[in-house]
């Protein structure tokens, strides 16, 4: 089974009531915590993450520069712990449906009236190269007509292994995706899709991996 993307889409403000009612539906889920891996920011530091976040929006409210650079890498930090948090609840034995419905990542499937689905594009032509800059990545394709967004993930690991993919971030132009917080020296696996109206996602692109200089 597919591993769900976190609903981390619209205002801040709606992110971060997302991002409240997954700590307190985690929180109350002691069954869920009892084997909690080391490879995952625990439940705390996702507060801890979630509260640093609200802090630098609340900053950026006069737009200053530096404020709102903040803002964005708070938002990618959690988003990527939360995503992490559903990879893990997919990969155990135990049946956590109903807890990651509560948080608003799968939703209960109901009778359809149509046979035919909303149809996203393919992407193609991703690329994904190094930039003069320490610890950076610029990722690209050709841009649709259509206003659709660009979601890119990342994997550290064996990028055979889905449970290893995380969300990185979601740019509105695909021309120019510049992607930082890479380790210089480190090997990352990068895949691409677009996503639709109505937040659905098409396919995966083809993976990419480089060493990041």
């Amino acid at each position: 089974m597919s591993v769900p993307t976190v609903p981390f889409y619209g205002k801040d403000t709606d992110r971060l009531a997302k991002l409240d009612i997954a700590y307190k539906i985690i929180k109350e889920s002691a069954s869920f915590q009892r084997n909690w891996p080391s490879t995952v920011d625990d439940n705390e530091i996702f507060k801890t993450q979630i509260d640093y976040y609200r802090s630098t929006f609340e900053a950026a409210y006069h737009f200053d520069r530096r404020a709102i650079a903040a803002r964005i890498a708070a938002a990618n930090e959690v988003s990527t712990t939360w995503q992490k948090i559903v990879n893990y609840a997919y990969s155990t034995k135990e049946d956590h449906s109903e807890m990651l419905e509560r948080m608003g990542v799968t939703k209960k499937k109901s009778p359809r009236t149509w046979t035919s689905t909303p149809s996203v594009p393919e992407m193609t032509d991703f690329a994904v190269v190094n930039i003069d800059k320490k610890g950076y990545l610029r990722a690209s394709c050709s841009r649709d007509r259509r206003r659709y967004s660009y979601e890119i993930w990342i994997t550290e690991g064996d990028p055979r292994i889905e449970e290893g993919w995380f969300f990185k971030q979601t740019f509105g132009d695909c021309t120019n995706m510049e992607i930082s917080g890479f380790q210089p020296g480190k090997e990352i696996s990068l895949r691409c899709r677009i996503i639709g109206r109505d937040n659905i996602p098409g396919p995966w692109s083809h993976t990419i991996t480089i060493m990041v200089t």
